[in-house]
């Protein structure tokens, strides 16, 4: 949308909410918002034939045991209409298969059983005569692949490894240093033990790794992969989402295949024009990875993106997110991980503001993730005013990502 005036409108507190933001702008304002390209839902029922068609694969096979690894509250794809089919079919058999839901965490915090229903729906927890859900726990639950990563065991969920079928479901998202996240990442790190994660993370710090949104020539993903090939994983089921945290697109199959071919569709959908205009402030609104402080510095994924700069020397950034959870957890990056580093500038906007609307955050919580030159604001009012005092001048360029954790700038040669 370009040109207009008023209220920007923003998507707000994923999961927990989903609702608008509205920020009143002065109408002297000029805001362009860059947002997804609309696309149709791809509807209940394609995602229940999808349902059907694995359920009649575990029947064809006869299989007596099956892990499901799925995502996090940190991705956006919910799976409850697929498993409300599901486990209804399973239940015709005489003797269901049990089946084990795997929330592939990493080192996130486990989710609550109201917020794994918010993920999976209620279908599961009406069969527990043979459906299990679980978090991943890479303190208790991870046994031996026989696998080493230099000197390190590899070491993966026991129930997703000892089971006789093993599926993966995940989003398709942009990741700052993987390309996309899901697929292959859903078993390392997602069901590894700590230490495998922390080497992969450690290649990030180390700048081993690709570009965002760029799965090629990319070392981390090369390392992970060739780990995949060797810890067997039975279908992939992938999905990619639109506006509304709705799936627009699916593809299931073998797991690298498969993966790789939604990585192409993925730049497309989540691609937006590259602005022509160089913008005063840049406003990257953190949905729908918005719920938690550590997880919104995928925000700044339309900057890490692109090729060429659309603001000037002058611009100004701002994060916006709801993080009703707080700071969050993350065992690697959050305070006492292994891996944190007190907060530092943004090497890539050096020099720049960086103001973040985040109502309800303390303090004490923000510098804790983010450097202390960056004001923390928790009003609008506050915000603006802050806005208008440092330009002066009544006429402001603003471009805005309404789903910044999410998009990328077209044109970024991301390959």
């Amino acid at each position: 949308m370009k040109g207009s005036k008023g209220t920007i409108k923003l998507p707000w507190n994923a999961w927990y909410q989903d609702t608008t933001f509205s920020i009143p702008c002065p109408d002297e304002w000029e805001v362009d918002v860059f947002g997804l390209t609309a696309r149709t839902p791809i509807g209940a029922e394609r995602l229940k034939q999808e349902a059907v068609k694995l359920e009649e694969r575990l029947r064809e096979k006869k299989i007596s045991s099956v892990a499901i690894a799925i995502d996090d509250l940190t991705r956006p794809m919910g799976y409850h209409i697929f498993f409300e089919t599901f486990f209804s079919e399973l239940d015709k058999w005489s003797n269901p298969p049990d089946v084990n839901i795997i929330v592939g965490l990493g080192t996130h915090r486990p989710l609550e059983e109201q917020e794994l229903k918010m993920k999976v729906g209620n279908a599961p927890f009406r069969y527990p005569q043979f459906v299990k859900v679980l978090n991943h726990d890479y303190k208790n639950d991870v046994i031996p692949t026989g696998l080493e990563w230099g000197k390190i065991p590899v070491k993966v969920n026991r129930y997703f490894m000892e089971a006789q079928f093993r599926v993966i479901f995940s989003a398709i998202v942009p990741h700052p240093f993987a390309g996309f996240s899901g697929g292959p990442k859903m078993v390392l790190p997602g069901l590894s033990n700590i230490e495998v994660t922390k080497r992969t993370h450690q290649m990030a710090l180390m700048g081993f790794v690709g570009k965002i949104g760029n799965v090629k020539e990319n070392k981390f993903r090369k390392i992970i992969d060739e780990f995949i090939e060797q810890i067997r994983v039975d279908y992939f089921v992938g999905f990619l989402t639109g506006d509304n945290r709705e799936c627009i697109y699916m593809k299931s199959g073998s797991l690298l295949d498969t993966y790789y071919s939604l990585t192409e569709e993925a730049r497309k959908i989540y691609s937006s024009p590259p602005p022509e205009s160089l913008y005063d402030v840049v406003w990257l609104n953190a949905y729908p990875k918005d719920t938690e402080l550590l997880q919104i510095d995928t925000a700044f994924n339309p900057v890490l993106s692109t090729s060429e700069k659309f603001w000037h020397d002058e611009s100004i950034f701002v994060v916006s997110a709801s993080c009703v959870k707080g700071m969050g957890v993350h065992d690697l990056f959050g305070p006492g991980g292994l891996l944190y580093r007190p907060p530092r500038e943004k090497r890539n906007l050096k020099g720049h503001p960086i103001y973040f609307l985040i109502p309800g955050m303390t303090e004490e919580q923000f510098y804790k993730v983010f450097w202390e030159g960056y004001p923390l604001f928790t009003s609008t009012e506050d915000l603006l005013a802050a806005i208008q005092e440092r330009f002066k001048n009544s006429t402001l360029k603003i471009a805005v990502f309404p789903m910044s954790s999410i998009q990328l700038v077209s044109g970024n040669g991301a390959n």
